[in-house]
């Protein structure tokens, strides 16, 4: 089995384990089998949302429109291939580690991040999900709308199930930002509890509760909280 390791550093001949400035990881080196799962450590931002459907494929959620493209269009970097070991698996699926240094046996430089994700998909390596379409109603599904972060609308209900722009089939974010703020400001902590299991509808709601908070010292979760 091939493992790999992204970097935006070339010329790498051994990976050192390193302390993760993004997550409460030891210090360790992480690689994936999946090179279409490495794609995504090319960028130090980690705003991706990938995941995996019930089937165990690799899949990516744009988050806002044209996520994947803004985040990955034009970024450079080196996919290493890593000497066979034997590594410890962790609960992530695909992932591997080692606490001591790991040689690498192959390096291929990436150009441009965004078309090597087209490539993988052309593949078969990973599912893309564009912004602009509908989400499902299966809970199950990686289209499932809460797992695109999509939440439901006050008045309008599920509204990401169908189009907002009939003419062209697709979603649009302003009523996104709609259904969301006024979700925060109609409902109670209680209430968003199962909401804020999903990942993407937690970053939503604390980019928002934040931006809220230090630019117009609005606290939308203590809205949503005030019983009428």
């Amino acid at each position: 089995m091939q493992l790999y390791h992204a970097s935006t550093q070339g010329g790498l001949q051994v990976l050192e384990p390193r302390r993760s400035p993004f997550f409460e990881k030891p210090v360790q080196v992480c690689m994936t089998s999946l090179r279409a799962m490495a794609l995504f450590y090319l960028i130090r931002n980690f705003e991706y949302a990938y995941g995996y459907d019930r089937q165990g494929r690799l899949y990516f959620a744009d988050p806002f429109p044209d996520a994947l493209k803004k985040l990955y269009s034009g970024k450079r970097g080196w996919v290493y291939t890593c000497e066979s070991g034997d590594y410890e698996k962790t609960a992530i699926p695909n992932e591997y580690i080692s606490r001591t240094p790991v040689r690498v046996t192959e390096a291929a430089f990436v150009p441009d991040a965004y078309a090597a994700f087209l490539e993988e998909e052309r593949a078969g390596n990973i599912l893309l999900y564009d912004y602009s379409r509908t989400a499902d109603a299966d809970p199950s599904s990686p289209n499932y709308a809460r797992n695109r972060g999509f939440v439901a609308h006050y008045q309008m209900g599920e509204w990401s199930l169908f189009p907002t722009d009939w003419m062209t089939g697709t979603l649009g974010d302003v009523l996104d930002l709609s259904a969301f703020i006024m979700s925060m400001i109609s409902r109670t902590s209680d209430e968003w509890a199962s909401d804020l299991t999903y990942p993407l509808v937690k970053k939503k709601y604390d980019i928002l509760q934040n931006y809220f908070l230090k630019t117009y010292n609005v606290n939308l979760k203590n809205i949503g909280n005030t019983v009428y």
